[in-house]
């Protein structure tokens, strides 16, 4: 499998650029009934990335960790960086379906997720994870328009 953890920053920040433009310019002459149905299945999608590379696969540790933010390191900016791409399809896909109601659908996940991993020990539950998830949502999002017909 590709990591993405290792692209640098302007790999990232390109791609998420290009993924807006290309959402954009897809939802002008794609079918509205298609349309739909295929950001459902790239929000079911992305709902399966998170799970993997958040809860999926992971073997408990029997060490249940809360903090607010991680310490300080190198990758502490890749870290952040990577939580906000980690979510943005999701904002992507169900900006379309949802609206606006999906930053508060990508908080819920976070949450979730995050005590998932405190209470399972299979991860460190972090803040700064919830709140760059959800920033990474509304990102996202910023593709989404109300569309009024469709060629």
């Amino acid at each position: 499998m590709v990591n993405v953890y290792a692209w640098n920053y302007h790999r990232i920040f390109l791609i998420m650029l290009f993924l807006l433009i290309l959402w954009r310019i897809l939802a002008r002459y794609i079918r509205i009934d298609i349309w739909k149905i295929l950001n459902l299945f790239g929000a079911g999608v992305s709902f399966f990335l998170i799970l993997k590379f958040t809860v999926l696969g992971r073997t408990p540790s029997g060490v249940h960790q809360f903090v607010v933010m991680a310490p300080y390191s190198d990758e502490f900016f890749r870290e952040l960086l990577m939580n906000v791409f980690l979510y943005f399809p999701l904002g992507l896909t169900l900006g379309e379906l949802i609206g606006w109601h999906r930053i508060w659908l990508a908080l819920v996940l976070a949450i979730v997720i995050e005590s998932w991993q405190y209470a399972a020990g299979t991860g460190m539950a972090q803040v700064t994870d919830v709140i760059c998830n959800t920033l990474g949502a509304w990102i996202g999002g910023i593709a989404f328009q109300k569309r009024k017909h469709c060629l």
